[in-house]
This record gives structure tokens, C-alpha cells and sequence, in this order.
């Protein structure tokens, strides 16, 4: 799945704006690892932390889950990518041609 970041908590490793690439899987995170998480009715980029889930940018605190109704893990971020990486109408048109 791709995903568009909304706002600088987690800059400057995944910026405003940006897209990321993730691997959907439901298993537990490991410490450390960054993320989507779905909070309460909203979805976050976030990293998770024994403490809750950690945005890079300093500004912001912590996500503590006692603060909320539920938390649950969407799936693993596995880079950014940039939009001139996207497939062009052209290039989706011929991929659906020839396939």
C-alpha cells in the first residue's frame, strides 16, 4: 500500500507530503520498528516504542495508549518513494495490454 504523509511529525525521515511504501501485516511491531497505526477512527505514521508510539519530530509527544481507545498495527513502512516513481497512464495502459 501507499500512503501520503499529512503533517512533520515524523520529519525529517518521512516529510509532509511525502508517500511511503508499506508491507500490510497485522503481527505485533518490534520496538523501534516505524509504522501505520490506526488511532481510534485516524491512521499515523508512527514509530512504536515499549512507551507508545514515538513521532521523530521532538515537537510532538508521545502517543501513550492508555490516552486512547484503541490502537491497532496496519502494516510496516518500508520507504519513501517519490512521486516521479508512480507509473504513467501510458505505462499503466501498456502493462494492461500486454498482460
Amino acid at each position: 500500500m501507499i500512503f501520503q504523509v499529512n503533517g512533520d511529525s515524523m520529519e525529517p525521515e518521512y516529510p509532509n507530503h511525502s508517500y511511503v511504501l508499506i508491507k500490510r501485516d497485522e503481527t505485533k511491531p518490534q520496538y523501534g520498528e516505524v509504522g501505520i497505526f490506526q488511532v481510534d477512527n485516524s491512521l499515523y505514521i508512527k514509530e512504536f516504542r515499549k512507551e507508545g508510539l514515538h513521532s521523530l519530530n521532538p515537537k510532538w509527544p508521545l502517543m501513550n495508549k492508555k490516552d486512547y481507545g484503541s490502537i491497532r498495527f496496519v502494516g510496516r513502512v518500508i520507504g519513501v518513494i517519490s512521486p516521479d516513481e508512480f507509473a504513467t497512464s501510458d505505462e499503466i495502459r501498456a502493462f494492461t495490454k500486454n498482460n
